[in-house]
């Protein structure tokens, strides 16, 4: 396993760091938990064995109970259209942990092992065939109305604090970069306005270490489907996502870039008259700073700023990707007849 940011070719998920044992659970036989650290060094999980089985968890406050519900449908709902997600389990009863999570909901996700897996045109072409068959499935999703309603209000509470980052003039000398960009940039909340109507559910946060392979079925699974809950966007931000955090990383020529990304949308796209909506391009600068304006939002509540992830989304936002250009001249105007 392998992180996507040490540029090496690999659907990756995280490679564990640094396990650490944080409960004892008393008088409980085969249940233990580990914190677990991933290679990233702040990537930070809980895993649990009971009864020789084994599980990711999330230990979530019960006043959530909805966002609980959500994740519990949503899993349901791909297994039985069968996609590959992993079985989603909750305990509404978790007192064999310490006190303090009495009233936590402890979420259990089945435990997956996740095998490198090098890119090749065959491997990159079956998994945005089974890309473009989740994305199918989620248009017809029964908790449609609710990811659109979530999706306004998170767009919603984003401008406001930007306005409000905008309106503190201490913050133009003190991140003078982002302040001007956006002072500068109004885009975003404009085309989200104007094309809210021909977007879809997406699963909003497809990074490579959110795919995982098994080799010895050849599947993907798709896993951390939180982001789902607000994420009525284009298709074209998960797949910008995925080109820029598994493809532009690359240590390879633009040349070589542009024909892995052709044969992902080609394979994407393969049985559909249509093709992009929204240039490949823009969708990158969008989710860059969808990004920074999360980062905003948290550092208004909390006055803390991650200014290394900052940093990331902003340099992302004005690099030189030019290139991709070719990608929308031929992907837009593609038409199947």
């Amino acid at each position: 396993m392998t992180n996507i940011l040490d540029n090496k070719p690999a659907f990756s998920g995280l490679k564990i760091y640094r396990p650490k044992i944080i409960e004892s659970v008393k008088n409980q036989k085969n249940l233990f938990l580990k914190k677990i650290f991933f290679n990233n060094k702040h990537t930070r999980f809980f895993f649990m064995k009971k009864k020789n089985k084994n599980f990711f968890l999330k230990i979530v406050p019960k006043d959530q109970f909805e966002f609980v519900n959500f994740q519990l449908f949503v899993h349901k709902w791909l297994i039985k259209k069968k996609i590959n997600v992993p079985n989603l389990i909750i305990d509404k009863n978790i007192k064999v942990l310490n006190t303090k999570y009495f009233n936590h909901y402890l979420l259990r996700s089945e435990f997956l092992k996740n095998d490198i897996i090098k890119f090749n045109k065959k491997t990159l072409a079956k998994f945005a065939c089974e890309l473009s068959n989740f994305h199918d499935k989620l248009k017809k999703i029964p908790l449609r109305k609710k990811i659109q309603v979530n999706t306004l209000k998170r767009i919603k509470t984003l401008e406001i604090n930007k306005t409000k980052f905008l309106k503190r003039k201490i913050n133009r000398k003190k991140f003078r970069k982002v302040f001007n960009l956006l002072k500068n940039e109004s885009l975003f909340f404009d085309f989200i306005k104007k094309n809210f109507n021909n977007f879809q559910p997406t699963h909003g946060d497809l990074i490579p270490a959110n795919i995982i392979y098994t080799k010895k079925n050849k599947i993907f699974t798709f896993i951390d489907l939180e982001d789902m809950y607000y994420s009525f966007f284009p298709i074209e931000f998960d797949l910008s996502l995925f080109i820029e955090r598994a493809i532009l990383k690359l240590n390879i020529s633009n040349k070589k870039k542009i024909e892995f990304i052709k044969i992902f949308l080609l394979n994407y796209f393969r049985n559909k008259k249509k093709k992009l909506k929204f240039p490949i391009v823009e969708s990158i600068k969008f989710n860059s700073l969808k990004s920074i304006l999360m980062l905003i939002t948290i550092y208004n509540n909390k006055n803390k700023f991650n200014k290394k992830e900052l940093n990331k989304f902003i340099d992302l936002y004005y690099s030189k990707i030019k290139f991709l250009k070719e990608i929308d001249q031929e992907y837009l105007s593609y038409d199947k007849n």
